[in-house]
């Protein structure tokens, strides 16, 4: 789907707020409400806007412990690649996974209630793993930034 400069402002304004009412991003815009509402519903069914989520705040929700973990791979085969993407998309506690290039090849962020929490994952998730060459964890001291919206140029 090629993106026009409509497409994109909208996309802008439902990265800031999802819950933007049509009139309000009408304004922002400069289209009718229902143009507006035609646009966000094409790209929603289009998949440029793969979903819409709640940011819940950490101070309701109980003490967490955060840790970015690098996980370096046995061997780079596709199956095993294929294989530990897989096991993280279907495991609650990582909640962002990336391949990446460089000497690790995945970097994890995983969200845990206690530190003991986490040492139980690492034995079940990473140890138990014989495609987990190593890891290394890093904890989170301080949640200086949190940004989800992509630049759109």
């Amino acid at each position: 789907m090629n993106l026009d400069v409509i497409d994109k402002k909208i996309l802008r304004a439902v990265q800031k707020n999802s819950r933007i009412t049509f009139s309000q991003l009408a304004i922002i815009v400069g289209l009718s409400a229902s143009a507006c509402c035609r646009r966000l519903t094409n790209l929603r069914k289009s998949g440029v806007i793969k979903n819409e989520v709640a940011i819940l705040n950490s101070k309701f929700i109980g003490p967490r412990v955060s840790m970015i973990v690098t996980v370096t791979l046995e061997r780079e085969q596709l199956n095993v690649i294929n294989a530990f993407k897989k096991s993280c998309e279907e495991t609650e506690e990582i909640t962002q996974c990336y391949y990446v290039t460089g000497k690790t090849d995945f970097v994890l962020l995983i969200s845990m209630p206690t530190m003991e929490d986490y040492d139980e994952f690492v034995q079940k998730f990473l140890f138990e793993n014989r495609n987990v060459k190593r890891f290394e964890t890093h904890v989170v001291m301080d949640r200086v930034k949190i940004e989800f919206d992509a630049p759109i140029t």
